[in-house]
């Protein structure tokens, strides 16, 4: 299949340098249209209203009035959707800088043996193809971005409206259950306390949810904080279920100041705490560490424990949404939690993974940059 000619608007006032640059085309027997315009202010005026017409411009610097770099300048900051190519008798390595800082596509210099015309014809389709797959790309990226902004709005309002009739079922669920009880034989009394679990993990699910919707939409507040105040506030909220399951809770004192949104950073802490806890089992002596270690550009943390641990095939997998492990699909949970976890640490930049084996406890490690 024939390519079809390469359309190439060539602003160049040397007559001399015009007719070599046609040589140069026909002598490769690249197939081009090329229109030629003398004076930069001829160059914006055409391609203001016909740059669909051509594929690049080809611009010469020494130009008469505006010089070619500053027309580039002129149509890159009119956003011109071409590829923009210095063509320069006296290049200066300044000039080839600012060329390319400013947007400019390519440079080349006219050298005295004009060897720069054999490479003419190889470079500018070269430009142009790479300029189309970067326009490809960034309207993929465009798109992509859109679908995942609808997506996180879709979730956000699905969820947000999800809430309401939620509540209710478990209000009157526990209205019934209070005030007609008696009323109901013991297989009734089961069924709605079956619906009053179910609606709580509904509730549950539907929260993480938005959590995970916000995350996309909510640019939290960064500042310097305390991670030892912060562990406090979390594992005073856990109390209860440490307690209850008998485990013993160490945190190391050497925790940082650290530099995050708090918030997030909390509900990292929470998430693995309470992960820990929930698949801690029947573990002799069951404890869970948090602990730290400084390293070179980054603070690292890392919750451990002595629970029922996981398989390393699915280290990866369980961060992703909605994955459950097997061996705990009856405990509570949506799945959506570890996720939540990850996307917190990429939007602050750092990183959370897994070391476990089955029946030798998990730790899970997560850093944080040093911006302080």
């Amino acid at each position: 299949m024939t390519s079809p000619p390469l359309r190439i608007l060539l602003v160049e006032d040397n007559e001399h340098d015009s007719l070599a640059f046609r040589r140069a085309f026909r002598k490769s027997q690249v197939a081009c249209e090329i229109t030629e315009c003398l004076r930069a202010e001829e160059a914006l005026e055409r391609l203001r209203t016909d740059a669909s017409s051509f594929d690049l411009a080809v611009i010469d610097h020494g130009l008469p009035g505006l010089s070619g770099l500053d027309l580039c300048k002129e149509l890159l900051d009119e956003e011109t959707p071409l590829p923009l190519v210095i063509l320069t008798g006296y290049g200066s390595e300044q000039l080839a800088v600012e060329a390319l800082k400013a947007g400019v596509y390519d440079y080349m210099i006219k050298d005295r043996g004009q060897s720069y015309l054999d490479l003419l014809p190889v470079v500018l389709p070269q430009v142009v193809r790479k300029h189309g797959d970067r326009l490809a790309r960034q309207q993929s990226e465009e798109e992509l971005r859109k679908i995942n902004q609808e997506l996180k709005s879709f979730t956000y309002i699905v969820s947000h409206d999800l809430k309401n009739p939620i509540t209710y079922i478990q209000g009157f669920t526990s209205h019934l259950i209070e005030n007609y009880g008696e009323k109901l034989d013991e297989k009734g009394r089961l069924c709605l306390e079956r619906i009053k679990v179910s609606a709580r993990r509904m509730e549950v699910f539907i929260s993480d949810l938005l959590s995970l919707s916000r995350l996309g939409r909510i640019v939290g507040t960064f500042e310097v904080v305390s991670s030892i105040e912060m562990v406090k506030n979390v594992t005073s909220g856990l109390q209860d279920r440490l307690q209850a399951h008998g485990i013993e809770l160490v945190v190391a004192d050497n925790l940082p100041t650290i530099y995050c949104d708090g918030d997030r950073i909390c509900q990292v802490f929470d998430n693995l705490l309470g992960n820990a806890i929930k698949f801690m089992s029947e573990t002799n002596s069951p404890k869970i560490e948090i602990g730290y270690e400084d390293m070179i550009g980054l603070h690292q943390f890392y919750v451990r424990d002595n629970g029922i641990g996981i398989d390393p095939k699915y280290h990866r997998k369980i961060f992703e949404m909605f994955h459950r492990l097997k061996q705990t699909e009856d405990e509570e949970g949506t799945g959506l939690g570890l996720a939540i976890v990850e996307r917190i640490m990429n939007s602050h930049g750092g990183r959370i993974w897994v070391e476990s084996e089955p029946g030798k406890g998990a730790i899970f490690y997560f850093t944080l940059p040093k911006t302080l």
